[in-house]
């Protein structure tokens, strides 16, 4: 989706933090790990 994003000339994409209630709850890990793959680092 972001690439299709990027073709419609958008440059920003925004990711709500996990949090520890509804309805944003996640664990802080996982977005580590997405972040590590999409930034390759």
């Amino acid at each position: 989706m972001t690439g299709r994003a990027e073709e419609l000339g958008f440059s920003d994409v925004i990711c709500h933090w996990p949090r520890d209630t509804e309805p944003y709850r996640a664990r802080l890990d996982v977005l580590d790990e997405v972040a590590a793959e999409v930034l390759g680092s």
